[in-house]
């Protein structure tokens, strides 16, 4: 029986040890499964942060293509401004090249006008002296007339 209750012993200290193994093989499960749960959460997640950043990429390239639209119109609108600028700038410099013309005609014209009638002026004036000078010819001039009447 010494050795029955040595195989007791044994047999009990061996379904302890069992008992205690087959707990921990318990806990070591549960931490198994615990840890490919987590595993199975970020593996979620790892492919949700993938979609984001796909998404994210195609709305950059999306903005990118916006903004590069938008810039393009910008040059467009500021390059028909400048043409716009230049015609207005064009149009002002044509006026005031007739205006200056107008003025420089109107500058001849006065001047015509302001040497025509100094002329006409000089022209009665020396008219004037003309018949003066004529009727002072004249007056000294014996009359011609009377005597040639006078002879015939």
């Amino acid at each position: 029986m010494f050795g029955t209750s040595a195989l007791k012993q044994t047999l009990e200290t061996i379904q302890k040890d069992n008992k205690r193994l087959s707990h921990k093989l318990d806990e070591l499960q549960e931490s198994m499964d615990e840890l490919t749960e987590e595993r199975d959460e970020l593996e979620q997640e790892k492919l949700e942060l993938q979609r984001e950043i796909k998404e994210l990429k195609h709305d950059a390239k999306l903005q990118k293509e916006e903004l590069a639209s938008k810039k393009k119109l910008a040059e467009q609108e500021i390059k028909s401004l400048v043409k716009v600028a230049e015609k207005k700038r064009d149009i002002e410099l044509a006026e005031e090249k007739v205006k200056l013309k107008e003025e420089q005609h109107q500058a001849i014209a006065d001047v015509k006008d302001e040497y025509q009638d100094k002329t006409t002026q000089l022209l009665e004036k020396q008219l004037a002296e003309f018949r003066t000078m004529y009727d002072a010819i004249l007056a000294r001039l014996p009359n011609l007339s009377a005597k040639l009447s006078g002879k015939l």
